[in-house]
This record gives structure tokens, C-alpha cells and sequence, in this order.
């Protein structure tokens, strides 16, 4: 493990460094925030490892390129906890079981996670650590700050869903990761800016069978809630944003923003 200390050079905010089996996680050096933040997809560049591991055969192995970047954005202006895993996604995917597996949530939803999260399973003591930092730190902040506390998963996408056009998706299970109504403080808050934002609602959109939901809910963003209880929610940032060093700079600006008036 190995500890540095940083500062967010625009508001002046101390971090600790630790890293450990592909993990970072960054931690403001007086105290834990009560927001986390995780980014599982944008990581190590493919190319670095192409060929030294098993491609995943099912799921989606690209990255959500540029989503670190607007997570430090957002650390430079808002005390945050975050976590990176950096193994790249055609090696494993954080955001899926390390095996297929369904379960019934709290919720008495049935979330099937059709796609492994790695073909080597060497690497699932990766998706190991990872995990158990996420979740060992969200209860820190539970105990710590209460209701006050909150988890984001992170990701980018670039085509939109089939039920609108949008800056920013929400995954909430459709409301079942959430004792609160973040989600709404969020979108309003942001609707306000002028961004345009997909609200889940307790009942699933009309989808076409034939085609999923890509940005509910994932794995992440549910298993954290179920061990902790902490609100949490998943945050599909547009291409057009992310890809954008002007939009993203102001995207990490009005999160810090938010999180000043919610918090």
C-alpha cells in the first residue's frame, strides 16, 4: 500500500493517497467526506495489457473514457471520498459479479447479472479488494454522518436510450437504492442549470423487450445499498460532456456545487 498526500488545486483540499491490487482511493486528509465516489470503467489504457489476460467473452469491455478526469474535477471543489479501480474492463468488470449470479434484493427485485465480471479468475481478488474498500468505507460514512451520507457509480455513455435525449441518467433501481429523495435534489438542481436529466421513477419505463436498460441500476450501485443502506446512485454522464474539456470543467464545477447545498 502506498500513502501520499495531494492537494485539489482549486479549493485547496488535502487528500491521502492509498493504493492497493489495482485500486486507488482517495480520502480527504482531516476526515472522511459523507459523499463517495467510485469509477470502475476508466482505468489502465487497454492496450497496455491486450494480450497478457483472457478478453471477457460476454458484456461490454470498453472504457467510459474521460470519467476520471470529471471525478477529480468534482474532488478539486468538494471534499469527496473516491474510488478507482484501474484494471481495464476487457480484463474485468467491477460493476459485475465476479461470477454469474442472481439475487432478490431488499426490494424483492430480481436482479439476474447475466455477464462475469472476469474470465480469469485470478483477477476476481481484484474485484475483491475493490469492493470491500467501496463498502468498508460507505459504512464509515454512515457511522459517521448518518443520512447525511451518499454513494455515486460513475460511468459515461455515448448512445442515448431509447426514451429520450439526455446530458445525465440516473440508476436507482427505479427508486429501491434510495431511503431518501436525492435523486429528485439532484435533478431539479441540476434541470435548474440547464441540464437535461433521466429521473427514474418507482415504476420501470415501457422498453422495448428486445432491448435493455443499459443504464439502470447496476451491480455497484445496488450491492451497495443493500450492505450499507446508504442512498445511492448511478450517474450516466453524456460523451458530449465528458469529451468536452470546457463542459466537463463546468459539469465537476456544479457537482461541487450541489453537494455544498445537499450535504
Amino acid at each position: 500500500m502506498v500513502q501520499l498526500k495531494t492537494t485539489g488545486k482549486d479549493a485547496g483540499i488535502g487528500y491521502s493517497f492509498h493504493e492497493k491490487s489495482f485500486t486507488w482511493f482517495l480520502s480527504p486528509t482531516d476526515a472522511l467526506s459523507p459523499v463517495t465516489i467510485s469509477v470502475p470503467h476508466d482505468g489502465i489504457r487497454k492496450s497496455d495489457l491486450k494480450g497478457l489476460f483472457p478478453t471477457r467473452k460476454e458484456g461490454w469491455t470498453g472504457t467510459d473514457g474521460y470519467v476520471w478526469p470529471l471525478v477529480k474535477g468534482i474532488a478539486w471543489n468538494h471534499p469527496i471520498n473516491t474510488i478507482r479501480g484501474l484494471l481495464p474492463r476487457f480484463m474485468l468488470d467491477y460493476n459485475r459479479y465476479a461470477s454469474k449470479k442472481s439475487f432478490l434484493s431488499y426490494a424483492g427485485i430480481l436482479f439476474e447479472d447475466t455477464e462475469e465480471a472476469c474470465e480469469d479468475k485470478q483477477l476476481n481478488k481484484y474485484h475483491r479488494v475493490y469492493h470491500q474498500k467501496l463498502v468498508s468505507t460507505v459504512i464509515e460514512t454512515k457511522k459517521l454522518y448518518g443520512p447525511k451520507a451518499l454513494f455515486f457509480d460513475f460511468h459515461g455513455f455515448s448512445k442515448q436510450p431509447t426514451y429520450g435525449n439526455f446530458d445525465l441518467i440516473l440508476g436507482t433501481a427505479n427508486t429501491h437504492t434510495l431511503t431518501a429523495d436525492k435523486d429528485k435534489q439532484f435533478a431539479d438542481f441540476f434541470e435548474g442549470k440547464g441540464y437535461k436529466v433521466f429521473l427514474p421513477s418507482f415504476r420501470k419505463i415501457p422498453i422495448d423487450p428486445t432491448t435493455a436498460d443499459w443504464y439502470d441500476a447496476g451491480f455497484t450501485t445496488r450491492n451497495v445499498f443493500l450492505k450499507t443502506g446508504v442512498d445511492s446512485i448511478q450517474i450516466e454522464v453524456s460523451s458530449e460532456i465528458r469529451r468536452n474539456n470546457e463542459l466537463a470543467k463546468k459539469f465537476s464545477s456544479v457537482m461541487g456545487e450541489f453537494l455544498r447545498t445537499v450535504i
